[in-house]
């Protein structure tokens, strides 16, 4: 979980709408300028550029992004404007297509990943096991202690030695009188260690409500003084062991303490996670366990990986591509993530970011469950994800492959692929097939994906349920049809979608010129179109940003194009063909020294019209002053002749 501040947490938390069925949404109109977006035309292109990201993970954009109209005022009468009740995943999509460098936008995206993740997790909580309960409540707590602590400060908890008897305070209501160091010594923690770190689940909720609803109280009640902050910490904390005490909970103090602490088990996941991550070169090695070896069907299709045997990624792969080995797919399985279940889940999620709408996986190697299940469309789109990746092109090409002797097997293994419309010795020999993959259950009969390239045009077909040959016959009557009516046309070269835009940094609330980037598609834009259909009957719509803020890093996608044609789209990634650094410390001296030599000049021409201002002043004043001392001379001289006519 983030350490966000509780001040930005609330950023969006106070925009944040619930409606009467509960449902929460945040408004576009709102979110723009949380997002620091001045002018709601730039947002819009966010906001475009999120729905087509919702479209493809397989969202509903109406779900996700419902229209409104909202009425404004505009001037002396009011008009409708198009706003958007976004959900939380439509706000998590629009901080992701932001700029990760700039701190608001950063702020968004830990916001909505971490509101997003808790949401799932909400929905599964039960389903966790203990130590990850620890772990996403810990981080809850983390989040709303930062907040007490802002909310305590702006009641008057001022002082380090206010803040500890506060703290003292909501402990001690909480645990009978038990404060910090009483808790501590309870469960036998050493110097440094934290007592929430070393609490269950159970624990942590109890002290979660704690901190929670003492904040609130706080700043609905509008508490001032520190003393009284702290009395409310106390009688809250006194609420909470009250409740326990009535449902028949076990008083916190008398809850046993967990062997690992939260960063142990911090700790062990990173470790999982660096390891995982650094799992995946075809060079590494599998050990078989006995589960990969023996949990598959008696008669299913197998290579005799022999338990405790160790064979390379690469040679594992094969055995899957050629011979659907169902223990070399269990093997992977618990390479990558531990378990077969584990790798299952991890396969269903992968498929839904793929767009997958129907596909459920319980196993790794496709053998017959009711809940294993996919569609011909599903599989189409996981077959094209995998033609990405030039390592799958290579292996699915070829139709024979060797396994030399391995720590356990002295026999080379020789495994001969099964697919026949990549074999030119078969009457169902396809000379444009370029790869693909065989399957076969009882119950799901025949099932085969296949790729064909020709002219250009790349091809997959799927087919399902299939008797006898009819998996062969009825995939290359598919090929035969895609290729006799369908063409890949040349939409744009890649210098028509060309453009090159600002790229600033604001550094000291000003905007700052680092360079210009040049945008454009990676390659030439193509679209699959019935033969005889012009390149103009696709419909290009373009995003490209007026100028970008922050780094920008060579290949980094900053627009897009979207290809429209008979209700269908497809989405093609405008990239930076050049990196813009950020502006480096000495380049940053140099503007903090540029601003102080403009203000010593600005401080300077100031001083010097004040003086200018006060000699007129002072001269304005002077000669006001002789004119009178003049007049009142003047009168002085005439006053006496006065006197002495009036005497006579």
């Amino acid at each position: 979980m983030s350490d966000l501040k509780g001040i930005e947490y609330k950023r969006f938390e106070d925009i944040k709408h619930i409606r009467e069925d509960g449902s929460e949404y945040w408004s576009a109109r709102e979110l723009g300028p949380a997002l620091d977006y001045a002018k709601w035309e730039n947002f819009a292109k966010v906001i475009k550029r999120a729905m087509i990201a919702c479209e493809n993970s397989g969202h509903s954009i109406p779900d996700d992004f419902p229209e409104v109209r909202k009425i404004v005022e505009a001037g002396v009468t009011t008009k409708p404007k198009k706003d958007y009740e976004l959900s939380r995943y439509a706000c998590y999509l629009i901080v992701q297509n932001g700029d990760p460098r700039k701190e608001v936008i950063a702020l968004g995206q830990t916001y909505f990943a971490i509101q997003t993740y808790r949401q799932e997790v909400a929905d599964h909580f039960n389903e966790l096991d203990e130590d990850n309960r620890r772990l996403v409540v810990r981080g809850d707590i983390k989040q709303w202690n930062q907040m007490l602590a802002e909310t305590a400060h702006n009641a008057g908890v001022i002082t380090n030695e206010e803040f500890a008897i506060f703290q003292n305070a909501g402990y001690m209501g909480l645990y009978g009188g038990l404060d910090v160091d009483d808790i501590h010594t309870k469960k036998q923690l050493e110097v440094g260690q934290k007592i929430l770190d070393y609490m269950g689940s159970t624990e942590l909720i109890a002290n979660l409500f704690r901190i929670s609803q003492t904040e609130e109280k706080l700043r609905k009640d509008k508490i001032v003084g520190a003393e009284t902050a702290t009395s409310v910490h106390y009688n809250v904390g006194k609420e909470v062991r009250t409740a326990i005490e009535k449902i028949g909970g076990t008083m916190p103090e008398d809850l046993p303490t967990p062997e690992k602490s939260i960063q142990q088990i911090e700790k062990e996941q990173m470790q999982r996670l660096k390891n995982k991550a650094k799992k995946g070169k075809l060079t590494d090695e599998i050990t078989f366990s006995h589960d990969a070896v023996y949990n598959i069907e008696p008669g299913s299709a197998h290579i005799a990986i022999l338990e405790g045997e160790t064979l390379t990624l690469e040679q594992v792969l094969r055995a899957i591509i050629l011979r659907s080995a169902n223990e070399a797919s269990n093997g992977v399985a618990e390479y990558v993530d531990g378990s077969v279940e584990a790798f299952a889940k991890h396969m269903t999620e992968r498929a839904k970011e793929l767009g997958c709408t129907n596909t459920n996986f319980v196993n790794a190697n496709g053998l017959f469950d009711e809940n294993h299940y996919t569609t011909a469309h599903d599989m189409a789109l996981i077959a094209r994800e995998l033609l990405k990746h030039e390592e799958y092109r290579s292996m699915m090409s070829e139709t024979d492959y060797e396994i030399p002797p391995t720590n356990l097997q002295t026999e080379t293994r020789y495994l001969h692929g099964q697919h026949q419309m990549l074999n030119p010795n078969s009457i169902y020999y396809y000379k444009d097939a370029i790869g693909g993959k065989t399957g076969y259950t009882v119950e799901a009969g025949n099932t085969l994906v296949t790729y064909a390239e020709r002219d250009g045009l790349t091809l997959i077909a799927v087919v399902m349920k299939c008797n006898g040959a009819e998996h062969y016959t009825d995939t290359a009557a598919l090929f035969d049809y895609g290729f006799a009516n369908y063409a890949s046309v040349k939409i744009a070269a890649v210098s028509d979608y060309t453009s090159t835009v600002p790229v600033t940094e604001t550094y000291n609330k000003k905007a700052v010129a680092l360079g210009k980037v040049t945008i454009a598609p990676s390659e030439d834009v193509y679209y699959t179109l019935p033969k005889g259909t012009d390149a103009s009957a696709v419909t290009v719509k373009t995003d490209i940003p007026e100028g970008v803020e922050g780094a920008v890093k060579k290949g980094q996608t900053l627009g897009t194009l979207q290809l429209s044609y008979n209700g269908k789209t497809q989405t093609v990634d405008l990239i930076a063909q050049n990196a813009v650094d950020a502006l480096t410390d000495t380049q940053k001296a140099e503007l903090d020294k540029s601003s102080l030599s403009g203000m010593v000049k600005r401080v300077a021409i100031g001083v010097g019209i004040a003086v200018i201002v006060l000699l007129l002043i002072f001269c304005i004043t002077r000669f006001i002053g002789y004119r009178s001392y003049q007049r009142r001379k003047q009168l002085r001289r005439q006053r006496p002749r006065r006197r002495r006519n009036y005497r006579r």
